[in-house]
């Protein structure tokens, strides 16, 4: 686990932005059905599964922000989305896609046939938009990035870390 405070700055941030990006209300909502979080986490170990697990625990659905720092020291990011239900919970890696301005944001997996967004603020499946659409509204969200960086940077609403359980702590900072 991390906690440098420079980590922590930055997970703190990212996962303010990811907030933003899901319309989410600021500050966060306590055991609400879904959430966001940023984790950074070395090769090998198992600190993604451990916040897979909590959120089966939590019944929450969790949209996270992942930095893998490989054995060779190479860092890797990807945007990840733990769908939780009663006999476990899958993780997709996805982007965000906005496909038309104003619209709420559609969280698009690498595996065909896949997509998400939330409605009432519970995640539900959606129809898979076309590749076309998918790669214009992700340059969308892409284009509002600037902005939300500085809001959340801005904003410094208090995200807490993500529940990990009672014996297993907290994951870094989200």
């Amino acid at each position: 686990m991390h906690t440098e405070p420079e980590v922590v700055a930055l997970h703190r941030g990212l996962a303010i932005v990811l907030a933003r990006v899901m319309d989410l209300p600021s500050p966060p909502i306590k055991h609400a059905p879904f959430a966001v979080g940023a984790i950074m986490h070395e090769e090998g170990d198992d600190l993604l599964e451990q916040v897979m697990r909590s959120a089966v625990t939590m019944k929450q659905d969790l949209l996270v922000g992942v930095t893998k720092r490989r054995s060779s020291g190479e860092l890797v990011r990807s945007l990840v989305l733990i769908v939780a239900n009663a006999s476990g919970a899958t993780a997709y890696n996805v982007e965000p896609a906005r496909l038309k301005p104003g619209q709420p944001v559609v969280l698009v997996s690498q595996r065909p046939g896949k997509a998400w967004q939330l409605v009432g603020g519970k995640l539900r499946s959606a129809a898979m938009p076309s590749a076309a659409k998918c790669e214009a509204g992700i340059l969308r969200v892409a284009a509002e990035m600037p902005k939300l960086l500085d809001y959340g940077c801005e904003e410094g609403a208090a995200y807490p870390g993500i529940e990990l359980g009672p014996k297993r702590g907290h994951a870094a900072a989200a």
